[in-house]
């Protein structure tokens, strides 16, 4: 009987990083799944991501940075993890260097290039990743550019888009977090831009003020909708004719349904 391969994924998530890291290692996750595959997440940040983690099925332990090599090698040795995949700013040199010693095969999401990364395995899927200078081991392999971007299943699916003369509905959306605000002040120019079109304004799980940003709405001329934390972001997206948009991951998952 084929083992079934066990997956950890050290990732991190807050207001001042936002979802996107956590986003792109759920992705793996599922496709995981179908396969077979089971995973646990070990997550460093806002404690309330772990029920969006948990949502789709996957069981959460929570890092705290300080302890961070010796709890995520102890969740590690619980689980009999065959794989770590690492998505985070924060992890060192250091950090890597002790998982090899402990897990098979080690895999970092990275789209610096910022430090070493002693790992079996480097995946960047951004547009340019095989421009970077990525400081490896020996052995390391690299999975780089657009053709390796992990978006959500959904995303898989050919678009099927309308193009209307004229620009009727936008779509607000700059991520899990918006730290500097910058939702509320999209809301604003494209009402003073466009007043006539509909805005579909998307509030992630990590906004701070979603009151205020509500309040902001009702002020405007414009018909506006506050989606906050939809399941099924692509509908969105598919019935926009524009985006307004945060980088990372979003610009993907647009490309994926040809909204400009």
């Amino acid at each position: 009987m084929m083992h079934a391969l066990r997956v950890a994924f050290r990732t991190a998530g807050a207001q001042h990083i936002g979802l996107g890291h956590v986003r792109r290692c759920l992705s793996l996750a599922l496709a995981l799944r179908v396969k077979g595959g089971s995973s646990v997440f070990l997550l460093d940040g806002d404690p309330d991501l772990c029920g969006v983690i948990e949502a789709e099925g996957f069981e959460t332990r929570h890092i705290h940075i300080r302890d961070d090599v010796e709890s995520t090698l102890g969740h590690c040795r619980e689980f009999i993890i065959d794989a770590i995949v690492a998505d985070s700013y924060a992890l060192s040199t250091s950090y890597f260097q002790a998982m090899k010693g402990v897990v098979p095969v080690v895999a970092v999401l990275d789209d610096l290039a910022d430090r070493e990364l002693p790992v079996t395995l480097v995946v960047n899927g951004s547009a340019g990743a095989d421009e970077l200078h990525y400081r490896g081991g020996p052995n390391t392999k690299y999975l780089l550019g657009p053709r390796y971007i992990m978006l959500r299943p959904e995303f898989s699916e050919a678009p099927v888009t309308h193009t209307r003369d004229a620009i009727q509905r936008i779509l607000i959306t700059v991520g899990g977090s918006d730290p500097y605000g910058l939702t509320s002040r999209l809301i604003q120019w494209t009402d003073a831009s466009l007043p006539d079109v509909k805005q579909d304004v998307v509030v992630g799980p990590l906004f701070s003020d979603t009151d205020a940003l509500k309040e902001i709405a009702r002020n405007v001329a414009g018909t506006i909708t506050i989606h906050e934390n939809p399941g099924e972001i692509r509908t969105l997206m598919l019935n926009a004719d524009i985006a307004l948009c945060g980088g990372g991951q979003t610009t993907y998952e647009l490309a994926a349904t040809g909204t400009p």
